[in-house]
């Protein structure tokens, strides 16, 4: 029988151990607000983690908790790591089963500003609120599971994560005078650390996920600027923000016999730039439903764009616009978005039954024989 593996929190570095688990003989659960976007090979769980518990098999081997907050503020980090792990764990009590539990945490519990080298033996004091509540959800890990395992991550580079890349192309970055020690991981890396973790007998109860060379971040922009031939950043007026400077060592996770495939920013970049893998989950790969139905932004749209001056819905991936649905119409509208329409007497949209009565204007079309009538924007 194949051993089972619940993934608490689907993103994209989830998603990812998730094939990789399915690869190696294993049956994945994931669970995620939207579980339409896992792919087809997991089981499927529509569970917001933030106040609700999901289903633990009594036959789960392992437990990745892989959470991520909405904004970085206390609160948000509280609701989506502290709440979200208390319920997983609350579940797996109440499921009967013992299975290992690993926590995704971040090199940012870190008070270091000095450039200094850490390890897991270093003090976590987490100067910042969403620092502190980090290390209060690995408190509630080590209260709660016997068998469990921490890997706070450096930075998260790969597939699709190209903010740094973009900033350096469009020259919007510039390196501080006193250039802080950065540290950072390939998403592959990161994901195959977490495979390897779950898989290893006796695996430490807290590593460091970081690669080989933490760089200087001045060092880093200059590669990347070499790389796509953009001009170098200028220096001065950038702070270091609340990462601080620090050097991160991976001597720990390559005791346990851990090989990285991107042993450096280098190697990692370079396969970014060379299109190497896929940000999850795959849009590409999606229906027209999920490209362009659960994240539409609503706009103004110009009689130059359209020729007609209608509302229209922008996909966040595509300039495509659709036709606005009655609701979607009076959600626009209450954001300051969208052209004015005229009403009909038989409309079932309240906000336009309620200016027709307003304004006194007479229907733009005739009512139907079954009492409702369609809306169509002035033109």
């Amino acid at each position: 029988m194949s051993p089972a593996a619940l993934l608490a929190g689907c993103g994209d570095l989830g998603t990812e151990v998730g094939l990789r688990l399915r690869a190696a003989g294993w049956e994945v659960s994931g669970v995620r607000r939207r579980a339409e976007l896992l792919p087809k090979a997991f089981g499927h769980q529509a569970v917001d983690l933030r106040h609700e518990r999901p289903f633990v098999a009594r036959d789960t081997a392992v437990v990745v908790v892989a959470l991520t907050a909405g904004d970085r503020t206390a609160e948000a980090y509280r609701a989506s790591y502290l709440d979200g792990l208390r319920h997983v764990l609350e579940a797996v009590e109440t499921s009967g089963a013992a299975p290992r539990v690993l926590l995704l945490s971040s090199t940012a519990v870190y008070d270091v500003d000095d450039g200094s080298e850490i390890d897991e033996t270093t003090e976590a004091t987490g100067r910042t609120p969403t620092g502190a509540v980090l290390l209060e959800t690995e408190a509630l890990l080590r209260e709660r599971s016997r068998d469990s395992v921490i890997l706070r991550l450096g930075g998260i580079y790969g597939p699709g994560r190209e903010r740094l890349l973009d900033q350096v192309r469009q020259g919007g970055i510039h390196e501080p005078h006193d250039s802080p020690f950065t540290n950072r991981i390939h998403r592959d890396d990161a994901a195959r650390a977490i495979l390897h973790l779950v898989t290893l007998e006796n695996p430490p109860p807290l590593v460091l996920g970081v690669d080989d060379e933490p760089a200087r971040l001045g060092d880093v922009l200059r590669f990347l600027a070499a790389e796509v031939g953009a001009d170098e950043p200028g220096t001065g007026s950038r702070d270091r923000g609340p990462a601080g400077s620090k050097r991160c060592s991976n001597a720990l996770l390559r005791s346990t016999g851990f090989a990285f495939s991107y042993p450096t920013y280098r190697e990692g970049y370079r396969a970014v730039l060379a299109g190497s893998g896929v940000r999850h989950p795959d849009r590409r790969r999606l229906g027209p439903r999920h490209r362009f139905g659960p994240r539409h932004r609503y706009h103004r749209v110009s009689r130059a764009e359209s020729g007609a001056g209608r509302l229209g819905r922008v996909s966040r991936f595509t300039a495509r616009r659709v036709r606005p649905s009655r609701a979607s119409c009076a959600r626009a509208r209450s954001r300051g978005g969208g052209a004015p329409c005229r009403s009909t007497a038989g409309s079932r949209c309240p906000t336009r039954r309620a200016r027709a009565r307003r304004s006194g204007r007479p229907p733009r079309r005739a009512p139907r024989s079954d009492g409702s009538s369609r809306c169509r924007p002035r033109r």
